[in-house]
C-alpha cells in the first residue's frame, strides 16, 4: 500500500488509506464476498471496538448443542430472531455481536450489551433461543438450563472489559476457519445503528508514508518500523497491540 493520507479518530485510532499496485496497476482494494474471517475484517471490527462511544455492560454466549448441523443459513436466521426479541425488550439498546466456531466445527455467538440484564431478563432471553434452536421439547430444557448457568449472560465488571475481550477476539486468528456447511453464511460480526451512530467521524489527513513514521514515532508507537502497514494502527494508550495476527 501506498500511503497518501489517514483517517484519525477521536480515541487516537488510525485508518490508513491509499493505494496498492497489482500487476503494475494502481487501484483501490473492494470488499469482495465474505467467505471467511479475513484480516481486513478483524481489523475493522477492532477499528470500531476502539472508537464506539457506547459503554457495554454485559456479555453474553448463545450456543448450540454439539450433536446439532447448523447451516450457516440456520445460524444467521437465529441470531436475527434473537436480536429482535431483544430489541423488543430493550427498545433502546445498543449492542455488538461476533460470530465464532469451537475447535469441532459448531457455531457459536457472543452479543454486547450496553445494559446490565437482570435476572429475570436473562430466563427470559435463555428461554427465547431454547425455544427458537431446540428439536424437541427435552432439548429446549437443556439448552434454556445451559444458557441460565453463570457465565451465558453476565455482567462486564471492568470498565474497558468489553473492549478487551472484543479486541481479543479480533486480534487473534484462531476459531476463524468456516466449515464447509457454512459457506457464504455472510458477516462474523455486526452492530445496531446505536453504536454506529456512537463513533464520531475521523479528520482526514493527507500525509505520506515518512511523516506518519516520524508521527509514530513521537508518539512511541512501535508501528513507526512496520514494514507492511496494517489497515488500522491503535492508539498505544489503548491497547498493547497495535496490529492483527497474520
Amino acid at each position: 500500500m501506498v500511503i497518501t493520507g489517514i483517517f484519525y479518530y477521536k480515541n487516537g485510532t488510525i485508518r490508513t488509506s491509499g493505494f496498492v499496485a497489482k500487476n503494475d496497476q494502481i487501484y483501490t482494494e473492494k470488499r469482495g464476498i465474505v467467505k471467511k474471517m479475513s484480516q481486513k475484517s478483524r481489523e475493522r471490527l477492532a477499528l470500531y471496538v476502539a472508537e464506539t462511544q457506547v459503554k457495554f455492560k454485559s456479555m453474553a454466549t448463545f450456543t448450540y448443542p454439539l450433536r446439532y448441523r447448523i447451516t450457516g443459513k440456520e445460524a444467521k436466521d437465529n441470531l436475527g430472531a434473537l436480536l429482535k426479541f431483544i430489541r423488543g425488550k430493550f427498545p433502546c439498546i445498543g449492542y455488538l455481536w461476533f460470530m465464532e466456531f469451537t475447535v469441532k466445527g459448531q457455531v457459536h455467538f457472543h452479543v454486547l450489551l450496553d445494559t446490565q440484564v437482570l435476572s429475570l431478563d436473562k430466563a427470559e432471553i435463555a428461554r427465547f433461543w431454547a425455544y427458537l434452536i431446540a428439536k424437541s421439547t427435552t432439548d429446549a430444557e437443556e439448552i434454556f438450563y445451559a444458557h441460565t448457568r453463570p457465565g451465558a449472560i453476565e455482567p462486564i465488571k471492568k470498565p474497558d472489559g468489553a473492549l478487551r475481550y472484543a479486541l481479543k477476539y479480533a486480534l487473534k486468528s484462531e476459531c476463524k476457519e468456516v466449515p464447509t456447511r457454512f459457506h457464504n453464511v455472510g458477516r462474523f460480526w455486526g452492530f445496531n445503528a446505536k453504536v454506529k451512530d456512537s463513533i464520531p467521524k475521523p479528520d482526514f489527513i493527507k500525509i505520506n508514508e515518512n511523516d506518519l513514521r516520524l508521527f509514530l514515532e513521537a508518539n512511541n508507537n512501535p508501528m513507526a518500523n512496520c514494514k507492511k502497514w496494517p489497515l488500522v494502527i491503535f492508539n498505544r494508550k489503548n491497547v498493547s497491540r497495535e496490529t492483527i495476527e497474520q
